[in-house]
């Protein structure tokens, strides 16, 4: 019992194990032919016909049905790797294996049957079976048979309806005598195909008659065609003709040809079939033609377009009537070779188109006319053009006269427009001259009878719509003086023919019209400069353009109506031939902001830019935490105004325009309304304002009310030197220091001072022995400084500077600038060594130096002080000299008020201090 559990174990998991090996099939996926397994699969038939019944059975064995209790119900059936739910019927045999059986329809020419038994939520393959479908083949006819020359029959046939099997054809031919009465030589036999409906059997004799039978096989069955009887000279099919081809006229040509291989003893045994056609063309003319006894095959073929190429082909069919019974007649060869010829050229056989641009006319009187035309068509030039010939003649003149001899489609002319010109143009290649074309261009007084207007001379109707603006610069309909009348209207009607053409309908005008031109061009500021027009004859009354013609843009079109040369009637008008989306939107402009409203505007798109015509415009907005508004105004509107916003905040606004094309959206503005009003700011700036002029009166009366008080501090009160001690008192001698002076300005300030000895040196100078005992005396005389009232009354820092040595030597000659002041009471006084005199001591005691001795001499000598009598201490002693900090000498040149102020009074020196008026005393600048 234990093996036994053991086995089934094991068993259990092969079937499990292969189970998942094998595949899952997938609709349209092959299942590959599967592993030995515990079932087995078969198909009866394996080939049917269509919608036919096949017999499916699937075999179990015990085993299968042991593991994980499976039943038969629960076998899956897949057609093609489709699952199916198929009808079963089981049967047990008594070996303990069971046979589901099934029965499907064979639905398609090929299909794939399998079954699968469920096992661990996955199925495993039992097996798998193939089958075919179709039907046998249906009734066939053999077409026709041909022989050729080289000795062999070829048969073409029906093969019938589709039988989707692997179908085999064959042919039999057997030549047999008389009609078909008895068998002469073996039969012949090809297979073929349903792919090559034809098979080819060689043969001896063509001169005899021959059997012919068509048979089909496939797997389902078999069918037979009639068997026919053809002689074999009756189904020839001849060799293709040999050709050559000349030109020497210009509506001709000749062709010749013949059979190769001498397959026929006479050209009158054939019948042949020309056929040509113009090179640029894709239709061919043919020809039937029987050739003459005892002549070669040839033929003319006239009525041909001169100096052009064409294309030329012959075949052949061999004409046998001595054979009637025979099934089957001759076939036509197959067409020959092709042949090239070139005819002749001749005259242009009509004039080129004409047509014209005329100028606004000068100050003189003149205008430049362009004259354009149109090269002539192949067909029509007969040959090269060479030259183009344009004739004038004035209106009521005999003369015409050659205006432009020239290659090229178009001459300028400048003629007096107050005259009528006639043009006539003619083209010429090297056989002769075309017709003249004619047109006449009327004086300025009648070309309202033209449609002068800018280059272009178009008449359009002052009602159409989308009408472009006249060419800046050029001259319209209602601006040239002088003009009669508009010609008469044309009526004109335009619509699309395709995205790139235009459908032009109108009524043809009372009048015979000899030939109608068209222009057109885009509707632009520009109109006029790049337009392309068209010249058609008379006898239409609808046109295509489809040249220069794209979507998305406005075409402005005009119709003219000639008659011997001049504009009879005329017609414009413009449209689209497809709208599209417009190429942009309009740029949003803000033009006033408010604390609740916004005011945009917009420019209007170029017409080259609108893509159709623009029928409105959406201006949506959103402001900052409320929800996206839209608005759509009409296509004439070019500004709006936004409401309702609250203050100080931001509001995105877009626009997009709009056509029968489709729309486009432009760019966002962002825009910050504002937090006051206007008349909130006006109030706010008047009160400023106000404020403002109150202060300044108020400032005004101030200054008025307290000027000396405001003088004092701004502008003080400045020492009059003419009321000074100084003004009163008058030296009765007196030095010059011209010791710091440059050396050819101390010449030229000792011209004046013949007397004065000039030592180099600066200090006090004595020049006769009095002045130098005075000099003595006042330099060993003690004084006691004196504070005047002008140092009582200006307290203010001054300046104290200290000489040492010879003043003329820099080295030696220190000074030091503690303050700067511009009017001082200064004392000077002199004392002898290299140190000032004691603070202590009222005056030093100076042992005098002479002064000869005092010049160029580098010895010490007596040292010259000024100081401020009010001896206020600047840096700790008002007897301290020190030297400046940028280490220069100071001099009496540092106080230019004291260059000339050492002077010598009259009185006695006293030596306790006091000293009478015009003594040396206290000096105030």
């Amino acid at each position: 019992m234990w093996l036994n559990l053991m086995l089934s174990w094991i068993f259990s998991l092969g079937i499990s194990r292969s189970g998942a090996n094998s595949p899952r099939p997938g609709p349209g996926n092959r299942v590959p032919t599967p592993q030995p397994s515990c079932g087995t699969l078969s198909l009866h038939p394996t080939v049917a016909c269509l919608g036919t019944p096949l017999t499916a059975s699937c075999t179990l064995d015990p085993s299968c049905l042991q593991i994980g209790h499976a039943r038969p119900g629960d076998i899956v059936w897949r057609l093609n790797g489709e699952t199916r739910q198929l009808p079963l019927n089981q049967s047990i045999a008594g070996n303990g294996t069971v046979t589901v059986v099934t029965v499907l329809r064979a639905e398609r020419p090929h299909g794939e049957l399998s079954c699968y038994l469920p096992h661990r939520s996955s199925l495993h393959l039992l097996g798998l079976a193939e089958y075919q479908a179709g039907v046998p083949p249906g009734d066939l006819q053999v077409e026709h048979c041909v022989s050729f020359w080289g000795g062999n029959i070829t048969c073409y046939w029906d093969p019938g309806p589709e039988t989707y099997l692997p179908t085999t054809y064959t042919l039999h031919v057997t030549e047999e005598a008389g009609h078909c009465l008895w068998k002469f030589r073996d039969t012949g036999t090809c297979v073929s195909s349903r792919e090559s409906p034809s098979c080819t059997i060689p043969v001896e004799n063509l001169f005899a008659s021959f059997q012919v039978r068509l048979t089909a096989v496939n797997l389902l069955g078999r069918a037979s065609a009639a068997d026919k009887c053809v002689h074999g000279m009756s189904i020839v099919k001849l060799s293709p003709p040999e050709v050559s081809a000349t030109a020497d006229r210009s509506d001709c040509f000749r062709l010749a040809w013949r059979q190769p291989n001498e397959e026929l003893l006479r050209v009158t045994d054939a019948r042949y079939e020309i056929r040509y056609r113009d090179v640029d063309g894709a239709s061919w003319m043919q020809v039937d033609v029987t050739a003459a006894e005892d002549a070669p095959a040839s033929k003319e073929v006239c009525g041909v377009s001169p100096f052009t190429s064409y294309s030329i082909q012959v075949r052949a069919l061999y004409r046998s009537d001595t054979f009637p019974w025979s099934d089957g007649g001759p076939s036509w060869s197959a067409w020959s070779h092709e042949r090239f010829v070139r005819t002749l050229p001749a005259a242009p056989s009509r004039g080129p188109a004409l047509w014209r641009k005329i100028a606004t006319p000068d100050s003189d009187g003149r205008s430049e006319i362009i004259l354009m035309w149109k090269p002539l068509q192949p067909k029509e030039a007969n040959g090269r053009i060479l030259t183009y010939s344009l004739r004038w003649q004035r209106r009521g003149e005999p003369a015409v006269l050659l205006a432009c001899l020239t290659r090229s489609l178009q001459c300028a002319l400048e003629l007096p427009a107050s005259e009528e010109h006639i043009f006539f143009l003619t083209a010429s290649n090297s056989v002769g001259e075309s017709p003249a074309s004619k047109l006449l261009i009327p004086a300025v007084q009648a070309q309202a009878a033209q449609g002068l207007g800018g280059e272009r001379q178009t008449v359009l109707p002052p009602q159409q719509r989308g009408h472009p603006k006249p060419s800046p610069g050029r001259a319209s309909l209602s601006t040239i003086p002088g003009l009669l009348s508009v010609p008469p209207l044309l009526p004109l009607l335009v619509s699309p023919a395709s995205n790139r053409s235009l459908l032009l309908q109108w009524d043809p005008p009372g009048f015979a019209a000899a030939a109608y031109v068209f222009e057109w061009g885009r509707a632009s500021e520009n109109r006029g400069q790049n337009s392309s027009w068209r010249y058609e004859p008379g006898n239409i009354s609808r046109a295509v353009l489809a040249e220069a013609i794209e979507p998305g843009y406005l075409y402005s079109l005009t119709l003219f109506a000639l008659s011997d040369g001049a504009v009879q009637a005329a017609g414009s008008t413009s449209t689209y031939s497809k709208q599209i989306a417009p190429f942009r939107a309009p740029t949003l402009h803000p033009t006033r902001v408010w604390p609740s409203q916004v005011e945009v505007q917009w420019e209007e798109v170029p017409l080259e830019e609108q893509g159709g015509f623009i029928r409105n415009y959406t201006i949506s907005y959103e402001e900052q935490g409320k929800d996206a508004q839209a608005v759509v105004v009409n296509g004439s509107v070019r500004r709006y105004l936004i409401a309702g916003l609250a203050p100080d905040s931001v509001v995105r606004v877009g626009i997009s325009i709009s056509n029968d094309g489709g729309s486009t959206q432009g760019s966002v503005l962002s825009i910050r309304t504002r937090s006051l009003d206007d008349g909130k700011v006006e109030l706010l700036l008047s009160s400023l304002c106000v404020g403002l002029v109150v202060l300044l009166i108020t400032a005004a009366l101030a200054c008025v009310l307290k000027h000396p008080l405001i003088q004092g501090c701004l502008w003080p009160q400045v020492p009059d030197p003419a009321k000074s001690h100084l003004a009163s008192w008058l030296p009765q001698k007196m030095w010059l220091d011209l010791g710091n002076f440059p050396v050819q300005q101390s010449k030229e300030q000792r011209v004046g001072y013949p007397d004065f000895p000039f030592r180099g040196v600066s200090g006090i100078i004595c020049g006769q022995q009095e002045e130098m005992m005075m000099c003595k005396s006042f330099l060993e005389s003690t004084w006691t400084p004196e504070v005047s009232s002008a140092g009582d009354k200006y307290r203010q820092p001054l300046q104290t500077i200290f000489l040492q040595g010879d003043v003329t030597t820099p080295d030696h000659s220190q000074a030091r600038r503690q303050s700067k002041v511009e009017y001082s009471t200064v004392i000077v006084w002199a004392y002898p060594g290299d140190a000032p005199p004691s603070s202590t001591a009222p005056w030093p005691q100076p042992t005098p130096q002479s002064p000869e001795s005092s010049g160029p001499s580098r010895e010490p000598g007596w040292k010259i002080c000024f100081q401020s009598p009010s001896c206020e201490p600047l840096d700790g002693s008002c007897w301290r000299c020190s030297q400046q900090q940028d280490g220069g000498p100071a001099s009496l040149g540092a106080f230019p008020l004291l260059r000339t102020l050492v002077v010598e009074g009259s009185g006695d020196l006293q030596p306790n201090g006091d000293h009478p008026a015009g003594a040396l005393s206290s000096v105030t600048p």
